[in-house]
């Protein structure tokens, strides 16, 4: 091999590592910035009125967004920039009036309409930091969602 090859192979293997060296710093500043988020999984009695959806939902669960509406967020998985990654995703919500009243079970949990919403979805009820619709976040607990045991 010729003095030329052997440097354009060093070359090649040094550019190689500093990619690599940046590619797993770029991961660890992005987990690190990234919301981490705590979920539940939560299937409330189900009730079918006006064709619309009415769950009770803790009030933990519910996040104001931008532009002022009332809504929750569902944790769901998708392809990312390095492989795997889970993303927030908002489903509008209305709080269930009757007669001008909220309706509100004994263990806290007001009655919503959530069309969207569907059983067993991840709903956010806690956060590291503000996040919008479609941003990458750290789940924190998946093995427990996934379980179908809710401790609440």
């Amino acid at each position: 091999m010729s003095a030329r090859k052997k440097r354009t192979l060093c070359c090649a293997v040094c550019i190689f590592v500093i990619l690599c060296v940046f590619t797993i710093v770029s991961y660890r500043t992005n987990i690190r910035l990234m919301p981490h988020v705590e979920t539940f999984s939560y299937t409330p009695p189900i009730f079918q009125a006006d064709e619309r959806l009415k769950w009770y939902l803790p009030e933990e669960a519910f996040f104001v967004n931008a532009k002022g509406h009332m809504v929750i967020y569902r944790v769901k998985e998708r392809v990312g920039r390095f492989g795997r990654e889970y993303f927030v995703q908002e489903v509008q919500l209305d709080i269930y009036t009757e007669n001008g009243q909220r309706e509100i079970r004994e263990d806290g949990h007001i009655r919503v309409i959530a069309p969207n919403l569907e059983a067993w979805d991840n709903l956010v009820y806690r956060s590291s930091r503000f996040f919008a619709e479609g941003d990458a976040v750290v789940w924190v607990n998946p093995e427990s969602d996934k379980s179908g045991i809710v401790e609440k």
